[in-house]
């Protein structure tokens, strides 16, 4: 005992050592708000050069005054909203009230608890994380995040303007204007950059963006081309039938409407004009998808010099569509430009100049899921000056999933041992084809649904069952109607006796699939709600003849210590800890009568 007291006091010394000689660059608070909930403020350390030497002047150089960093965000209530900055016109365009001109309402009257609350943290530039938007609430998330930067734009433009007219003044009474200098510019033009996932996605904040911004004699330039291009493009026979089969709330909501992936528009804004197709150097605003990005990044990056607020939009639809693209767009941010695009390099900020536009970008993502690759990239990338701030709820067994698994079907989780996250999809592996898989050998184990979330592991499966003889179906996102039909049909029938099927798949079509006696998960979902979905599936309705009033269904879940966020998001916060840490490495639910 004596010992391992001794030896913990010196790892600890040891980590105070390291933390003197490289301290982090950042403090981690927390607070709690009412609608938010529990959130992680991540802040700039504040730097001590008091043992530090003043570096020498050289001629011709001035003293940089450096921002203040941020602070910890504090709830203001029982104010106008225009005291927070926000122009009375969009002030009044939030107020649908009538006969109010939305000057002297308070910000409670106007936004919602989860709005007030959301855009207090915009409207100080922070960066902010919130992993909890559905399709209940986005359409509120949309109203903060198209207010904020409609604010934004307004008051930069203003600026622009005011300095022009002051310098047009003293050019007029013959004033030099040498020694004037208005820092008020980027490098180019742009200075909002919203990322969505698919065509309905822009068509809903543009219509956001019109209704903030435009009063009751507002202009949309360019309107009946952008409907004609990114309006629902389905005939009536289309339409009747995609009504007969049933699909979740969450899946109409997200593709009903135009689901092209591939998309950019600019738009330019002025009080009484919004110009949509506005050229991209001549353009306030950029929405695009990751797709529609890349292909013109491919070509040239410039307008992506001095975005100044990163909105993005319905992350896990982009984790679906190929995340790559969102980290090729994240490399391409603040690049010096090729050409100087009639830009007045006196008017430039100088920390654009300086190389530090992205400690001035201000990141904000919104995502239904919290998922590893979000996290890292909020992480890694948001580096604002003015601190970042995540959301980090617990999961409530109220609030979990496996609650709504309704039919009676015994649930077993197996925890696989792995030291790294680096080695968990081998060990994944290997513990699959050594422990699990050999069970479904059996004639009693067959109709045995694989349910898969990376299509990695699930070609890496697919070549073990080639080579060792399986009788199996495979469906994935890449399977042509016809043979993912076929393949179908011969499962129902029992004649393949395990089925491959990835996640993917499931995202984009919600198949209901038929005659699945035992389930596998190689992975819990990365979307909690398809646990359920998918465990239900083994009802007796959607049950061949041979199994229908059969108790003898099953369930096996694959997970590790870093399958965290998902089997939270699946059992609770709570149990989930105790399902990582306990000796035991199986553990058993059942659910139903």
């Amino acid at each position: 005992m004596f010992q391992t007291t001794k030896r913990m006091f010196q790892t600890t010394k040891r980590m105070k050592r390291s933390q003197r000689k490289n301290p982090l660059p950042y403090e981690i608070q927390q607070l709690s708000w009412k609608a938010l909930g529990r959130m992680v403020v991540h802040l700039p350390a504040k730097v001590d050069n008091k043992g530090e030497k003043p570096k020498p002047v050289l001629l011709g150089d001035t003293t940089e005054k450096y921002v203040i960093a941020g602070t910890l965000p504090v709830m203001k209530t029982g104010i106008p909203l225009t005291k927070y900055g926000v122009k009375l016109q969009l002030c009044t365009n939030l107020d649908k009230r009538p006969l109010s001109d939305g000057g002297t309402q308070i910000a409670e009257e106007l936004l919602s608890p989860l709005q007030h609350e959301l855009f207090t943290l915009a409207n100080e530039y922070r960066d902010v994380y919130y992993p909890e938007m559905n399709h209940s609430n986005s359409d509120e998330i949309r109203t903060v995040y198209c207010l904020h930067s409609l604010n934004h734009i307004m008051k930069s433009v203003e600026n622009v303007l005011l300095h022009n007219a002051k310098l047009k003044k003293y050019k007029e009474n013959g004033v030099s204007t040498e020694d004037i200098e208005f820092r008020d510019q980027g490098l180019v033009r742009p200075r909002v950059l919203i990322i969505a996932p698919l065509r309905n996605s822009a068509v809903k904040i543009v219509e956001k963006l019109a209704s903030l911004l435009l009063p009751a004699k507002g202009q949309i330039i360019n309107k009946d081309r952008f409907y004609t291009e990114f309006g629902e493009e389905k005939d009536e026979e289309a339409k009747q039938e995609s009504k007969k089969s049933y699909k979740p709330e969450d899946f109409e909501a997200l593709f009903t409407g135009n689901t092209d992936d591939s998309f950019r528009i600019g738009i330019s804004i002025a009080k009484r004009t919004l110009k949509l197709y506005a050229g991209f150097y001549k353009a306030d605003m950029l929405i695009a998808s990751p797709l529609g990005a890349r292909t013109l990044l491919a070509e040239d990056f410039d307008f992506l010099s001095s975005i100044e607020v990163l909105v993005i939009d319905q992350t896990e639809t982009l984790y679906m569509q190929n995340w790559d693209h969102v980290l090729y767009i994240f490399q391409h941010l603040h690049l010096q430009p090729r050409e100087q695009h009639d830009t007045d390099l006196g008017r430039v900020r100088l920390w654009a100049l300086n190389g530090y536009s992205a400690h001035y970008r201000q990141n904000l993502i919104f995502s239904s899921v919290a998922f590893p690759e979000a996290a890292a990239l909020f992480s890694r990338r948001s580096t604002n000056f003015a601190g970042k701030v995540r959301i980090e709820n617990e999961v409530s067994a109220s609030a979990t999933t496996v609650c709504r698994v309704l039919v009676p079907l015994p649930q077993a989780f197996h925890r696989f041992p792995t030291q790294t996250a680096a080695q968990s999809a081998d060990e994944r592996y290997h513990f699959f084809i050594k422990k699990i898989l050999p069970q479904y050998r059996d004639q009693l184990m067959s109709n045995t649904l694989v349910y898969i979330p990376s299509y990695y592991d699930y070609v890496r499966l697919r070549n073990h069952l080639h080579k060792e003889d399986y009788n199996f179906g495979q469906a994935c996102e890449y399977t042509p109607d016809g043979k993912l039909a076929q393949v179908r049909n011969r499962f129902f029938l029992g004649k393949k006796r395990l089925l491959l099927y990835t996640e993917r798949l499931h995202f984009y079509r919600r198949l209901t699939l038929k005659g699945i006696h035992h389930i596998v998960f190689y992975q819990l979902p990365t979307f909690p709600h398809f646990y359920p979905e998918l465990c239900n599936l083994l009802q007796d309705a959607f049950q061949s003849p041979k199994y229908r009033g059969d108790s003898s269904q099953t369930c096996t879940v694959l997970y590790s210590t870093f399958d965290a966020p998902r089997l939270s998001a699946i059992v609770g916060s709570q149990r989930a800890a105790e399902m990582l840490t306990s000796d035991r490495s199986v553990h058993l639910f059942v659910s139903g009568d």
